[in-house]
């Protein structure tokens, strides 16, 4: 990976001086942001945010740190908005995008939204001179790649801005989409960090040869099982969830069944413990990565909060040191507010790029971003006072090698990690079903704009499963869908989906021997020089039909990047195009 060699000036000023802070501390609480959601359509609009088709900005005086301009955006159509919106372009800012006549307005109805704000021009400007520095360093590499749902679909080069224009008073100018540059950050630093053969006896155990005071070290599974915990005993807390796993559960009206082999990992971990009490300093989990998820952020421009995820990804691995596939995924909410410190969070993640992955300087600045999300108490106000959004498991080793299945685990009000239904995924039972067409048809453009959640019921049916099974190459569809690129985006958000055929992935993003990420996720390896060919095309070429015609080049590691990148360099007022991913 390149190491790019960006003017610190350049990258601090266009963070704002509110950004910096010591290498040795962690960062201070950030300045408390105005956004306060008055209603549930804010809520939603932070969550599911519409889709910008075209943004033009007209300054009405000389370009300053604080020049009124006109804001117009027009969403892409089929979006159902109100008339008045809600928005936040910086922290300390708000006003309200209008598309009813009023206060700057020209027309009401007429699809063009309008705002006044006080807009930095002196922050763009800086990050223009950023995108001149980056295609110096990057050559051909500096690339804005466009995406469709998750397959990037083409490489751009970058937006520059015309400064003789915006120098004109009254001149309205074209922001023509988010600007970020995926090679800018490196994936590898930054964004999925393979653990698999570090060696940091600080931080990291060995599960073959577990040791007292292996709990203490920060990425270790038992240390985040007993910081999740909270106040509730350790052992119980995780015996309660591995039980779950054994037993059959009942999760929105389904029957869950029990898998069996959960009693050997249990008798193991006991055996290493001395007795039933589950030590955790014998936690028999290796470490395959960490992850940045920061793309799942809420839209700050609509009032959002949070940064997204970090998350741990471990194995199992069995008396006999084997590697076995059952993945456990630790998801934690990242405590912050405000567009300031989400460019914050994103520059603590940029600047791990200073030092080689697995090196000590590396790993210490490393150890300051996870524990600002897995120590104890991270949300205070949340149960046991834990930044856990969820717990996800994928495996097939404790079922009897029968089949893969993936559940969902939530901190409940009592404290206890329950199972919940699976986010996004129906019960495979509806799968090529009416009910399933219906669905599909009925919630079109929701789905085609990424602003579709699968309700736990449809049509008074239990609808969201209560676990994802997941056959072998398993796609979801439906005879009688109308739009087959509708379905390919409703598949693709789901777990069974997004971890079998619709990707072309066996299981498991991450690969449980050697922690390397899925061509899914790096965008590379695809049995065709123009992609993944779709399932449901491909499998009606098959038996006679038409021939494919539709190809998908995933890279979601790219996308993810360039998001990323979007959000260090440019103005707050432009995260208006993000849209964060409700997929995995």
């Amino acid at each position: 990976m390149r190491k790019l060699k960006i003017s610190t000036a350049l990258l601090v000023a266009a963070l704002g001086t509110g950004c910096t802070r010591t290498e040795e501390t962690p960062p201070a609480t950030p300045p408390a942001s105005p956004a306060v959601r008055s209603s549930a359509l804010q809520e939603e609009l932070a969550r599911l945010p519409p889709r910008v088709e075209e943004l033009f900005i007209t300054p009405y005086d000389a370009l300053s740190s604080s020049t009124p301009t006109l804001l117009e955006v027009r969403f892409v159509d089929g979006t159902d908005l109100p008339q008045v919106i809600d928005i936040f372009p910086s922290d300390f800012q708000q006003t309200t995008l209008r598309d009813d006549g009023q206060d700057g307005d020209l027309s009401s109805g007429d699809g063009i939204y309008s705002a006044m704000l006080d807009f930095d021009f002196e922050e763009l400007i800086l990050t223009d001179q950023l995108v001149d520095q980056l295609q110096g360093e990057l050559g051909d590499e500096a690339r804005v790649p466009l995406v469709s749902g998750r397959s990037v679909v083409e490489q751009r080069e970058p937006f520059r801005l015309d400064l003789e224009m915006l120098s004109r008073p009254f001149e309205r100018f074209q922001i023509p989409f988010a600007n970020g540059i995926s090679a800018a950050i490196s994936k590898e630093h930054s964004l999925l960090i393979n653990m698999v053969g570090m060696e940091d006896l600080e931080r990291i155990p060995d599960p073959c040869l577990p040791q007292a005071g292996d709990a203490d070290k920060k990425w270790a599974f038992g240390y985040l099982m007993r910081e999740m915990a909270g106040p509730r005993d350790p052992s119980e807390f995780t015996r309660e969830w591995l039980l779950q796993l054994k037993e059959e559960q009942f999760v929105n009206g389904w029957s869950v069944q029990g898998r069996p082999d959960v009693e050997r990992l249990l008798a193991q971990w006991e055996n290493l413990s001395g007795g039933e009490t589950l030590d955790m300093d014998m936690a028999p989990f290796r470490l395959l990565s960490i992850v940045n998820r920061l793309d799942l952020a809420e839209s700050s421009f609509y009032g959002g909060t949070g940064a997204g995820e970090g998350r741990f990804v471990f194995a199992w691995v069995d008396d006999s040191c084997q590697t076995q596939e059952f993945t456990v995924i630790f998801e934690y909410l990242i405590p912050v507010q405000g567009c300031f410190a989400l460019k914050d969070w994103a520059r603590q993640w940029k600047e791990l790029d200073e030092h080689e992955v697995g090196t000590p300087d590396y790993n210490a600045k490393l150890e300051l971003i996870t524990e600002q999300f897995a120590k104890k108490d991270a949300m205070p106000e949340r149960p046991n006072g834990s930044a856990l959004n969820q717990l996800r498991t994928n495996e097939i080793a404790l079922g009897g090698g029968e089949q893969w299945e993936q559940r969902e685990f939530k901190i409940d009000g009592d404290g206890r990690l329950t199972q919940v239904p699976v986010a996004q995924t129906p019960d495979i039972t509806h799968h090529n079903t009416n009910l399933l067409r219906d669905y599909v048809n009925d919630r079109e453009f929701a789905i085609l704009l990424e602003r579709n959640v699968v309700p736990a019921m449809f049509d008074s049916t239990d609808f969201l499963g209560g676990s994802s099974l997941n056959p072998f190459n398993f796609f979801w569809r439906a005879t009688g869908i109308h739009n087959n690129e509708t379905r390919h985006h409703f598949s693709l958000n789901t777990c069974n989906g997004c971890h079998s055929g619709e990707t072309g992935t066996d299981f498991t993003h991450i690969d449980v021997q050697t922690g390397a990420p899925s061509r899914f996720l790096t965008g590379t390896g695809w049995p065709t020089a123009s992609g993944l060919p779709d399932p449901e095309q491909a499998r009606i070429n098959a038996s006679g039909g038409p021939a494919v015609s539709s190809f998908y080049t995933y890279g979601d590691l790219d996308r993810r990047a360039a998001n990323m990148d979007d959000l260090i360099r440019n103005p707050c007022s432009f995260r208006i195009f993000n849209v964060p991913i409700l997929g995995h």
